[in-house]
């Protein structure tokens, strides 16, 4: 699959009121579930991919991710080995630096080959601060 060329995108919201802040008290849960809105958004904008399912534990990923023309049975089966699907790493920072996220996104790419996945992969990592999403090739 070739990568798709830089793109800029925008997504805008609102600040949390006093509801979400309370609904998502643990801010560690509350940066992994916006870090993983914004990855899977970027992914089916920059490279087509989209989710299909979450990963098992100790798969090195957190999402399993198919091309955007890729039918999906009706029961949701999809065949997770590698040449079907692709495996996603998704991490957050909310106090991001240009050094913080490079070094994250090596390590996210790295973490999902240390655990054996054999196809393709991607790493995502999601800087709060800073407003942006970086993705590599695992």
């Amino acid at each position: 699959m070739q990568p798709a060329p830089p793109r800029e995108v925008e997504a805008r919201w609102r600040p949390p009121g006093q509801r979400e802040v309370r609904s998502y008290a643990n801010s560690t849960d509350a940066t992994e579930v916006a870090a993983y809105c914004l990855a899977l958004a970027a992914t089916e904008l920059t490279l087509g991919l989209t989710a299909v399912a979450r990963a098992e534990a100790a798969t090195g990923g957190d999402w399993y991710l198919v091309s955007q023309d890729t039918s999906v049975p009706r029961d949701g089966h999809v065949d997770w080995e590698p040449g079907h699907a692709v495996l996603f790493e998704v991490s957050g920072l909310d106090a991001d630096s240009d050094s913080k996220l490079t070094s994250l996104l090596v390590a996210k790419a790295d973490q999902v080959r240390r655990q054996g996945w054999r196809g393709e992969a991607f790493a995502g990592v999601v800087g709060f601060l800073g407003h942006r999403v970086w993705l590599k090739k695992a």
